[in-house]
């Protein structure tokens, strides 16, 4: 988890659209290790595409995970970083 941790410094000192890219490619690398491990196919190409388009999007205001972030009753370190 310290890469986790790591980018998510990152994203307070440089700001979440510059950080995005970074956390995209991570969230790739841990899905495609997660299928190898249980034995599944690797993504394709697209897919690649189509999942860090949805990771470097999520911090758009009418993206589905920045409202569901948004309406949590509970503050939170991801809540913070979203602007208003």
């Amino acid at each position: 988890m310290d890469v986790h941790n790591s980018l998510l410094a990152s994203m307070c000192s440089s700001g979440v659209e510059a950080a995005m890219p970074q956390v995209a490619e991570q969230v790739v690398s841990d899905v495609q290790k997660c299928l190898h491990e249980h034995g599944f196919p690797s993504m394709n190409e697209e897919r690649v595409g189509l999942l860090k388009g949805q990771v470097t999007s999520a911090n758009k205001p009418d993206h589905p995970v920045y409202k569901l972030i948004r309406k949590c009753k509970k503050p939170s370190f991801f809540t913070s970083l979203l602007p208003l």
